[in-house]
């Protein structure tokens, strides 16, 4: 490229033309090491089972008063022992 100008040639063309021949070469080397590295990726089994998530819990704040109202979905509607009891 340096003596580009001697040779009749705009070098600002020749500098683009350099700098995209360069630039494939990049890509062409980038997708032989991707490639390279997929081939040599060994799939291992797991040994033990991941443990079981517990199960998920749904909340929704009243930005006015800050009370959870999903709190009353998962609240039993069977009432309890205790509030059945007569207080003696």
């Amino acid at each position: 490229m340096g003596f580009a100008g001697y040779g009749q040639r705009d070098p600002l063309q020749e500098y683009k033309s350099e700098a995209f021949s360069l630039f494939e070469a990049m890509v062409a080397h980038l997708r032989e090491a991707v490639t390279a590295q997929l081939m040599r990726v060994e799939i291992v089994p797991p040994e033990e089972q991941q443990p079981a998530l517990p199960p998920m819990e749904a909340h929704k704040l009243n930005p006015n008063t800050g009370e959870d109202e999903m709190a009353f979905a998962s609240a039993s509607l069977v009432p309890t022992a205790t509030a059945n009891r007569d207080p003696k």
